[in-house]
């Protein structure tokens, strides 16, 4: 399934409902298929995001909240991928690896991006877009990029748990903020 076309220069995205897991499965598969994590008002009302925080991962709630819930936990896992890439080619390497919680994660932190660049860049690698904590490290900053909403909403974490949404016009885009990657081998 596609959507898109009122995002920042028509970017469209291809995204699948693999059905109800855990998160730690749920980022596994998504590694394996080289995809994103991306529930939103256009696919499903309950869904994990990469977002992790200590045993708690984020998931998608209404648009100007932030909700999680226990890793353990079913959720709905919804694989994204930028239409401009279609390979997995999540043997590219990513400039760090770290161990968390028993996962071996590749990971890369490319300085701040516009959503449209993080998402490219995460599609690219075969990756889904992280923030620091989701793989057990301590940010310098406190803003950082998380997975778009589709059209014209993009998601941020301003602090290990509180989320927040910028609002642009429709095929506007986003402001800068700081972008990671990653995926796990196991």
């Amino acid at each position: 399934m596609t959507t898109g076309t009122c995002s920042y220069n028509n970017t469209q995205v291809f995204w699948k409902n693999i059905g109800s897991m855990d998160w730690r499965t749920c980022i596994r598969l998504a590694s394996k298929y080289g995809a994103g994590l991306g529930p939103s008002d256009l696919t499903v009302t309950f869904g994990w995001r990469a977002h992790r925080y200590d045993t708690n991962a984020a998931t998608y709630g209404p648009p100007t909240s932030y909700s999680t819930a226990s890793i353990q936990s079913p959720g709905q896992c919804v694989l994204v991928r930028d239409s401009r890439y279609t390979q997995n080619d999540n043997a590219a390497q990513l400039s760090d690896t770290v161990v968390f919680d028993g996962q071996t994660w590749h990971y890369q932190d490319y300085g701040d991006q516009y959503a449209d660049e993080c998402d490219r860049l995460a599609a690219k690698a075969g990756a889904m877009i992280i923030t620091p904590w989701t793989i057990g490290l301590t940010p310098t900053g406190l803003l950082w990029r998380m997975r778009s909403m589709g059209c014209n909403e993009y998601a941020y974490m301003t602090s290990a748990i509180t989320g927040a949404v910028e609002s642009v016009s429709s095929g506007g885009r986003s402001s800068m903020l700081p972008c990671m990657v990653g995926y796990v081998d196991n």
